[in-house]
């Protein structure tokens, strides 16, 4: 990738950019091959993703519950931890599933 100098930064071995269909070394590249950038509104952001977000009439953003295949409660319960932790107590484990269950409840 690079090569660590004295003054311990990374320096490019060999900077090498597209331009269409032609790789250009960097100092082969002239102003046209650079491409162009142009500023966006909020609304022109909030377009590009509008149809990722659900709204209702007011424009509000709904929120959709979140389904079972994301409750993870079951799959690290007491039982889990016992055998991935050997060696605890059993409050113990039931301690590290309530611990983990508390921020990944899913709110019905």
């Amino acid at each position: 990738m690079g090569e660590i100098t004295e003054e311990n930064t990374m320096v490019p071995r060999q900077r090498c950019y597209t331009s269409g269909d032609v790789i250009k070394q960097w100092d082969e590249m002239s102003e046209e091959d650079k491409p162009e950038f142009t500023e966006l509104s909020d609304a022109g952001i909030m377009a590009m993703f509008k149809d990722m977000l659900k709204t209702d009439e007011n424009d509000e953003f709904e929120v959709e519950p979140l389904g079972p295949e994301y409750n993870f409660s079951e799959l690290f319960g007491a039982d889990y931890y016992a055998e991935k932790f050997p060696g605890f107590s059993d409050e113990t484990y039931e301690i590290m599933a309530k611990a983990h269950n508390d921020p990944n409840a899913i709110e019905a």
